[in-house]
């Protein structure tokens, strides 16, 4: 049998293309808000994810090959979301620099709701793989998955 490369690489293409955004609630301020994440293109991922080597004592680093805690922090793009208000978290200061908040919203955040963003953060960009493992008949034993 033949194996076909053409329909792998479009495939590949089309879930690249596919750039899923998920909403984790947080409790921030004392409100019930949204963390809005938005994956990134599986390229900019992989580069990415080598600025934040896994921790050797952490699990979930270990099955996402990433610091997960350092790459939601340091994640560009995170919206906050309250109801139909959102809010982007850049704030321009009276010297005309640009800020982003974020990262001081996550130091603010309790551990359950940043250990919940790490893993939202994986879903988001690297469950399909267990699935199409799953589908393909070849998931390991002892993954995240089982």
């Amino acid at each position: 049998m033949a194996i076909d490369i053409d329909a792998g690489i479009a495939k590949a293409r089309a879930r690249a293309e596919k750039r899923e955004t998920v909403v984790q609630p947080v409790i921030f301020n004392d409100a019930q808000v949204g963390v809005q994440l938005t994956a990134m293109p599986p390229s900019e991922w992989r580069e990415y994810t080598l600025k934040h080597p896994p921790r050797a004592s952490v699990q979930l680093d270990m099955n996402a090959s990433t610091n997960l805690d350092s790459a939601v922090r340091d994640y560009i793009g995170v919206v906050l979301v309250d109801g139909d208000d959102t809010d982007d978290m850049l704030v321009t200061g009276d010297d005309g620099e640009t800020a982003y908040r974020w990262p001081e919203v996550y130091d603010a955040l309790s551990r359950q709701d940043r250990e919940n963003l790490a893993f939202a953060l994986w879903m988001i960009h690297d469950s399909w793989y267990q699935e199409a493992l799953k589908t393909a008949g070849k998931a390991q034993k002892g993954s995240p998955q089982n």
